[in-house]
Formats: C-alpha cells, structure tokens, sequence
C-alpha cells in the first residue's frame, strides 16, 4: 500500500526537461529515483532493508498541431535500475544486489488545451520487445493548471508495467510488476 511506502521513504527525486524546435520535433530526459528502507521484526531480531530504484527515460517525439490538440508519436530508451540490500539477523550473511537494464519503446502522447489555464495530457507506451524486458507498458494520465505565464501545477497518475529476468537457478532475477501511483508536480516553462 501506498501508506507503507510512504512511512518507509527515505527520499525521492522526479525530474522532468523538455524541449521542442519549431513545434514540431522535441525531445525529453526524465530522471525518477527513490530510496526506501523498510524493517521488519523476526523471531531472531530485525530485517533491515535498502531498496533504491532508478529510472530514466529518453525520448524523441514529433508532433502533430490540431488545434487545441496535440498528438506526439514518441520513441525512446528506459533505464531501470534496482539496488536491495538486504541485512538479515544474527548471523545470517547479509545480501546485496543490483540489476540494471534497457527497453526500448514507442508510444504517443495527447496534450488537449482545454482552456487557456487547463490542459489534459494523456501518455500510453509499449516496448521491451525482449531486448531489456520481455514487455514493458507505461500509461500517464495528468491534469495541469497553469495559474501563472510560466508556472503551472499538475496532477495525476501513472502505471508502469515491466516484465524481465535473466539468469538461472539460484542466480535468476526476475522482476514481473505494475508500479502505479498519484503524480504532484510543479512545471516551469520559458
């Protein structure tokens, strides 16, 4: 639950550049990183553990202005990193690991004008295609408010769906999950 991970931050750093040439061919970098260290009571003493995840993403885009709508057809590179330190009680070997790899992906992106203070902004991506994950999907869905000429706050929630594993045995290492959750956000434009 989100409450769980919420009481065992340790911290979390989102950030966000893009950029775009003559309202036609962008780009973004999107670094999102986060450090929990949940513990947990045994019988035989406490678990302590420090997960740290990482992940980027660089994406080019080309857009199609329709009005008030704009279409994006993205591609581009995730990186995922996972590092689990795992300090186990007594005198039990403590544990540490870390895996890292690359997915490739396509998708599109809607940005709806709603109004000149409101904006609808709607993100779908597929990839892995085996290189990294087997399949990776992302889904973004946020509302932003522009109260200010180069200030707006956002909102809103993504879904994030990877599926990888290498290795074999007692050496494998596979990772099959959805990470979802609220966005809050502050955009600066110039």
């Amino acid at each position: 639950p989100f409450s769980d991970i919420f009481k065992n931050l340790i911290g979390a750093l989102i950030f966000h550049f893009e950029g775009i040439k003559l309202r036609r061919w962008g780009f973004w970098v999107d670094f999102n990183g986060i450090r929990l260290n949940p513990q947990q009571g045994t019988p035989i003493g406490d678990l302590d553990i420090n997960f740290t995840q990482i992940l980027t993403e660089g994406v080019g885009f080309y857009r199609w202005n329709i009005g008030a709508h704009n279409l994006d057809a993205l591609g581009g590179l995730r990186y995922s990193s996972m590092d689990v330190e795992l300090e186990l009680p007594g005198p039990l070997p403590s544990v540490d690991q870390r895996k890292g790899w690359v997915d490739p992906f396509v998708g599109a992106r809607w940005l709806w004008q709603m109004s000149e203070r409101w904006n609808l902004i709607l993100r779908g991506d597929i990839g892995g295609f085996g290189v990294g994950s087997d399949l990776t999907w992302n889904l973004v869905g946020l509302v932003d408010f522009k109260p200010w000429k180069h200030v707006s706050l956002f909102g809103g929630y993504r879904a994030l769906y990877q599926d990888y594993s290498t290795g074999s045995g007692d050496k494998k290492f596979a990772f099959d999950a959805t990470m979802q959750g609220p966005i809050l956000g502050l955009n600066i434009t110039w």
